[in-house]
């Protein structure tokens, strides 16, 4: 079965205040919102970004930036959980994800935060962003996860020769690509933001499978 590849943003405050229907005029179909991080910060403008999205046609999802010096995993997954409820409630989104970036051995912490959310929230479908080099070296690979985890690698090329849509990491579990680190004059975002650089990213496969 064939299927469209999505170009999809991902954002947080540091972006200011986005102009959506820029973003989507731009060729951009979606976007990965930060909601939380660690144990205690929520970003300020999640819930702008989200109903921005939400205007101008774009397929919105959350993600919390994950540290283990700030907290234990199911604390942290209890913060996002609330917020997630909170900022979207019923609305249709990309599943929720863990930005796993730690250099430090993460299997256990990311089966607790992942199985915490399901818990919390209902949403079975759960991703994991991390690097093609984490994977095995600090997540633990792949034989933990069941069918409802999927992954989102980040890889710019510089060292692989990485291709949007095509990380070298590349298995079944890859539904998203985030194919470019920041960069400048992405549309929409506003050059005076505290930091006007956006990463972008491409699926890897049908995201239509992965909504809810």
């Amino acid at each position: 079965m064939t299927f469209t590849p999505l170009d999809l943003l991902d954002v947080s405050s540091l972006q200011g205040t986005i102009d959506w229907a820029a973003v989507r005029r731009g060729g951009y179909r979606g976007a990965y919102i930060r909601l939380t991080r660690g144990l205690e910060e929520v970003d300020a403008l999640a819930a702008d970004n989200l109903a921005g999205c939400l205007r101008n046609g774009l397929l919105p999802g959350f993600y919390h930036r994950a540290f283990h010096e700030l907290g234990k995993p199911d604390v942290q997954a209890l913060h996002f959980a609330m917020h997630l409820q909170r900022v979207a409630g019923p609305v249709r989104m990309l599943p929720p994800v863990l930005d796993y970036e730690d250099q430090a051995p993460g299997k256990e912490f990311c089966q607790t935060f992942l199985a915490a959310v399901r818990g919390y929230t209902g949403r079975r479908t759960q991703v994991i962003y991390t690097s093609g080099s984490f994977v095995d070296q600090w997540v633990g690979g792949e034989s933990w996860m069941d069918p409802d985890i999927w992954l989102w690698i980040a890889d710019s090329g510089k060292y692989t020769g990485a291709t949007p849509g095509k990380p070298k990491y590349l298995t079944t579990r890859v539904v998203l690509h985030q194919h470019s680190g920041p960069q400048p004059n992405v549309p929409g975002i506003p050059a005076d933001a505290p930091n006007p650089l956006c990463d972008v990213n491409r699926s890897t496969g049908d995201l239509s499978q992965i909504v809810r």
